[in-house]
C-alpha cells in the first residue's frame, strides 16, 4: 500500500531528511526566536495547529501556559532547536526566484545515529 502524506518527505532508507523552505520574511522570525515552527503536529495537537506552517512564538507559549504545561519541544521548534543535531549535517540555503522572492531553506540529512 502507498501512502502519501501532505507537508511530509520521506524515504524508505535509514537515512535522515527534513527541509525547511519559507519566504526570507518568515524565515527571519523563525531565527529572531518570535515564531516556531511546527515540525510534527501530534495527538490533540493536530486538531489545532498544522506540521509544516510557522506560528508566533507568544501565541504557543500562551496556549502551553493555558495548559500548565512546558512547550512541546517535539513539535514545535526555533531554529536553533531544529538544527541541533549530533549526527546530522545541516545546511542553509537561500535562493531568490525570477520574481525577485527571496527563498530560505534549511535542511538536515544524513544517517541518525
Amino acid at each position: 500500500m502507498i501512502q502519501i502524506r501532505k507537508n511530509v518527505f520521506e524515504t524508505n532508507s535509514s537515512s535522515t531528511h527534513s527541509l525547511v523552505m519559507a519566504v526570507a520574511s518568515d524565515f527571519d522570525k523563525w531565527v529572531a526566536g518570535e515564531v516556531y515552527y511546527c515540525e510534527w503536529a501530534w495527538g490533540d495537537l493536530r486538531e489545532t495547529f498544522e506540521s509544516g506552517k510557522f506560528y508566533p512564538a507568544a501565541e504557543i507559549d500562551a496556549y502551553f501556559a493555558a495548559k500548565n504545561e512546558e512547550r512541546d519541544t517535539e513539535c514545535f521548534v526555533t531554529y536553533d532547536e531544529f538544527c541541533d543535531s549530533e549526527y546530522l549535517e545541516v545546511e542553509d540555503y537561500t535562493y531568490t526566484t525570477p520574481g525577485g522572492e527571496v527563498i530560505k531553506a534549511v535542511a538536515k540529512y544524513g544517517y541518525d545515529g
